[in-house]
């Protein structure tokens, strides 16, 4: 196996009471534009097999660090579907929380 880094977001982390709009990574992104990262919530979708985001921009980006050395791994057991489901669910909350403010 591969060691992971961990990537190093700049700035602070925002607040889960109060995220930011859009996405919620755009404040400490150096990917994020202006525009469409502050007004728009990404979807979290399947980019390739098992590799799943939550981008704008996934596609279009050269990412370095642990994904320069990409292993794929098969996300569809049922215990991992399962997995993926909380986690839309538990984004799904925070959009419609944001939603509402």
């Amino acid at each position: 196996d591969l060691p992971m880094q961990k990537a190093l977001l700049k700035g602070e982390q925002p607040s889960p009471v109060n995220p930011p709009s859009g996405c919620t990574f755009h404040p400490r992104c150096p990917y994020a534009d202006n525009d469409r990262c502050k007004s728009e919530v990404p979807e979290f979708r399947e980019v390739s097999n098992g590799h799943f985001v939550s981008c704008h921009y996934a596609e279009k980006l050269s990412l370095k660090g642990a994904l320069e050395h990409q292993t794929t791994v098969d996300l569809r057991g049922v215990e991992n579907n399962q997995q993926i489901d909380d986690m839309r669910k538990r984004r799904n909350k925070i959009v419609t929380n944001q939603k509402k403010h």
